[in-house]
């Protein structure tokens, strides 16, 4: 609590309005102290509020300051309209814009997976500009190879190997030969004997075998292929076919000599055949037994007939 004021009194003396003078003057010096120091943190900048200079530019809308922000927002647009882009809005033949556009396309079905469509888009950009027009993008050959890799991938599964080895050129032109364009090769050539055994074209496809295994041994096509022929020689050997059945098994001991079901056919082939002979040679013995007694009878015949007529 503060004491009686003396200032309100109606009539101070002299000396007591002297001192409520003092006191008013104090006061209103710390009022004022105050007053400034609230002020002046006040017009501190905080750490995230630059204060407008003249590097920044004004503030104002359409100042200087905006420059920047309007040059961002219309790159975002660019980059936007880029996204878009389709087929249906592509610009004409002729326009510097028409290729980098197709590249664009082309890369977005690369993205999606979409192979055949991304072909078609390269295949495009070459008919329209030649082969420097993939060199427009830094990835532009490198994505025409993957696209025209996979497009190759999807020929072979549809036996259509011509076409298949064609786009598998076009990807080694364009990103170099590489173990995976080996390996759809190889493939290609097992896929194209394999369809051929299925057809029943069986020369053309041992010739074709051979040539494969030439390249490189597989072990795996060389025991699938021996029961393959094992089984066209069972076929045969139960359709009476002994020519195509010797055919079939002289085709599968080249290939695999030791397939047990090969093994078993031929042990039961040289069977029939020892019987046969057996048989041959039973029927053989029995008629020159038989010859020996004929003659022998006939040799009694006329013996008999020489003594009947001495006796006469």
């Amino acid at each position: 609590m503060n004491g009686p004021s003396f200032c309100h009194e109606r009539r101070p003396s002299l000396r007591v309005g002297r001192r409520c003078s003092l006191a008013s003057g104090a006061k209103s010096v710390v009022s004022l102290a105050l007053m400034l120091a609230v002020s002046s943190a006040l017009a501190q900048p905080g750490e995230d509020e630059r204060p407008p200079d003249i590097e920044v530019g004004s503030r104002r809308i359409g100042g200087p300051g905006t420059a920047t922000e309007q040059a961002e927002v219309a790159r975002a647009y660019a980059e936007e309209d880029e996204e878009v882009l389709t087929e249906e809005t592509l610009p004409p033949k002729g326009n510097k814009k028409r290729l980098p556009g197709l590249h664009q396309i082309a890369k977005r079905y690369v993205g999606g997976a979409d192979w055949i469509t991304a072909c078609d888009r390269y295949d495009q950009l070459i008919d329209e500009g030649g082969d420097e027009a993939l060199d427009l993008v830094d990835d532009g050959k490198k994505n025409a190879a993957k696209a025209y890799q996979h497009c190759a991938e999807a020929e072979i599964i549809k036996a259509n190997d011509e076409k298949a080895e064609r786009l598998i050129k076009k990807s080694e032109k364009y990103g170099g030969t590489s173990p995976r364009l080996d390996a759809l090769r190889r493939r290609m050539a097992r896929e194209r004997y394999r369809r051929e055994m299925m057809q029943g074209n069986v020369d053309r496809a041992f010739d074709n075998y051979k040539k494969y295994q030439a390249q490189n041994k597989d072990e795996d096509e060389r025991i699938w292929m021996g029961t393959e022929l094992t089984k066209l020689a069972v076929d045969a050997n139960k359709a009476k076919d002994k020519v195509r059945t010797e055919q079939m098994i002289k085709m599968a001991e080249e290939v695999s000599p030791q397939n047990p079901e090969l093994r078993a056919l031929i042990k039961k082939l040289d069977a029939e055949k020892n019987v046969f002979k057996n048989a041959l040679t039973f029927s053989v013995a029995m008629l020159a037994v038989v010859g020996v007694f004929g003659g022998l009878a006939k040799l009694r015949s006329r013996s008999k007939i020489k003594v009947s007529k001495f006796e006469e």
